[in-house]
């Protein structure tokens, strides 16, 4: 059996979620690692009026190569820590996708 990533979590109706930390006026648009394991992303858009969410979204749709419509922020929408589901991929392609666009922390 495979080991999820600490940072994804697969629900019963399979329903892929992601737990990120975003970073909103980024200089630009990128994903890197935390030291504890998870998932930062930076975004270029300020977090006014729901543009850094929307920008999230558009990001990942193209990190991930899904549909804007297939991303859903579930919990976190005015905070930095937020839950994405994911409703197109499997946790393994998410992972693989994510590690592919990574700039890891060393």
């Amino acid at each position: 059996m495979i080991e999820m990533a600490p940072w994804l979590k697969e629900d019963e109706s399979g329903i892929v979620t992601m737990k990120v930390r975003v970073q909103p006026g980024a200089s630009r648009n990128e994903i890197s690692s935390e030291p504890d394991g998870g998932i930062k992303l930076r975004i270029t858009a300020r977090a006014v009026d729901g543009g850094a969410n929307q920008e999230l979204i558009k990001f990942l749709s193209k990190t991930l190569k899904v549909s804007k419509s297939s991303i859903e922020i579930t919990r976190g929408a005015k905070a930095r820590t937020k839950w994405i589901a994911i409703k197109t991929l499997s946790a393994d392609d998410i992972s693989q996708a994510i590690s592919r666009s990574i700039e890891w922390k060393r």
